[in-house]
């Protein structure tokens, strides 16, 4: 019995999926902003972009006053269906409604844009289906009543 148990245990773990690569694409709404993506390792599964599993990020490039290519987020926003918010430690989130975006040179200060000015979208992620393991774990939790039966 505690064979099995180790077995579906191990076998539970051998099936589990990795981390997903993902990416946020957000599309600017004003002219003088440029887009951006983010490539991100949903680590936690839940399909949302956090500060923490940046892998990559474009970059916002900013026309007119203020302008430059900014290629550090600072302060995520909260956006619903889209992201968790987080900062950088010492950057100064505006609210909580507010992307933040940075240079080397100028951490924490930069450009801060309202999160209503992109669209979004995210692609990559797996689709939410079953793992192909709940069978065989219960397979092998069936097993032991199986050989009872047999014995007696």
């Amino acid at each position: 019995m505690k064979t099995l148990f180790c077995a579906a245990v191990g076998l539970g773990a051998a099936l589990a999926l990795p981390a997903a690569g993902a990416t946020l694409d957000a599309t600017s709404l004003i002219p003088s902003v440029s887009g951006f993506s983010i490539d991100f390792n949903d680590s936690n599964g839940d399909g949302l972009f956090e500060l923490g599993e940046l892998v990559s990020f474009t970059g916002v490039t900013l026309t007119g006053f203020g302008g430059g290519t900014y290629d550090i987020v600072s302060v995520v926003p909260t956006i619903a269906g889209f992201t968790l918010p987080g900062a950088l430690p010492g950057s100064f989130p505006l609210s909580s409604e507010h992307w933040s975006f940075s240079t080397a040179a100028a951490l924490p200060f930069g450009f801060s844009g309202w999160a209503p000015n992109w669209t979004y979208q995210i692609t990559g992620l797996p689709s939410q289906v079953p793992l192909p393991a709940t069978l065989p774990l219960l397979a092998l939790a069936v097993v032991p009543f199986a050989l009872r039966r047999r014995r007696a």
